[in-house]
């Protein structure tokens, strides 16, 4: 998931011409074209903010012994040159399969025919090929066409004003504790401002600043556009794109 979710923000970035489309390169992934940006600092932020997410995402619970971190939602924000929050990409994942701490190494097996309809089991030390599932196949497809519906972005929205920013951020679940450690890679949000308190949801920001929290509260959407569901054996999640009342007024 967390490869699918670089790729994306990647995509939204150069969609919404964020950074000078000229500083980004045409690069491939589940066999589609896709953009990638070629800033290093960009890339290294990106990374970094998707690996906080992952590590979040796989956070064991020494009380509970699950993982998870109890994350709902990953929203890329788009923000104005006043802060104010102009679009939400949300990628709902509360329905991804939580694990055990001490699971979360585990490697799946799948069993499969010998090739050619034959009993006979390869020996070991033999390299043995096993083709893709009709699964990992179904869900290649399925985040092909997630990402051809995010390629054609500037055709569903309205325009951005200039000069935007974005930031990364995580919806918790209400029994979630916030992240803790140093350095901190998440901006706990002030509850108060939270932009779905009634919901109980804890929101983080990986911006020092965090426009978020004030621009939150005016950012309920004015406008929900859906890209995908994904639902691919245990791989479920939901992508929507919402304009703030701030853009379109």
């Amino acid at each position: 998931f967390t490869s699918f979710l670089t790729i994306c923000v990647h995509t939204i970035l150069y969609q919404r011409t964020i950074y000078p489309r000229e500083s980004f390169l045409t690069t491939r992934a589940y066999d589609f074209p896709v953009a990638q940006s070629r800033h290093p600092k960009v890339c290294r932020w990106i990374s970094d903010a998707v690996a906080a997410v992952e590590a979040q995402m796989l956070r064991a619970n020494d009380k509970t012994g699950e993982a998870g971190g109890w994350v709902e939602k990953i929203v890329l924000v788009i923000f104005s040159e006043e802060s104010e929050v102009m679009e939400r990409y949300v990628f709902d994942v509360s329905k991804l399969p939580r694990v055990p701490g001490k699971e979360i190494e585990t490697r799946f097996i799948r069993e499969q025919a010998p090739v050619g309809g034959s009993s006979k089991a390869p020996q070991r030390g033999q390299p043995h090929f096993i083709p893709p599932s009709q699964l990992e196949v179904d869900l290649a497809e399925q985040l092909r066409a997630s990402l051809s519906q995010m390629s054609n972005l500037n055709s569903r929205l309205a325009p951005l004003p200039k000069n935007c920013t974005f930031s990364l951020a995580i919806e918790l679940s209400d029994p979630a504790d916030p992240p803790v450690g140093h350095p901190r890679p998440w901006i706990p949000v002030d509850p108060r401002l939270q932009r779905c308190v009634d919901e109980g949801n804890r929101n983080e920001s990986t911006e020092e600043k965090t426009g978020l929290g004030k621009a939150a509260v005016d950012a309920h959407s004015k406008k929900t556009t859906p890209v995908r569901k994904v639902d691919a054996g245990e791989m479920i999640f939901e992508m929507w794109i919402e304009e703030a009342k701030a853009k379109l007024d």
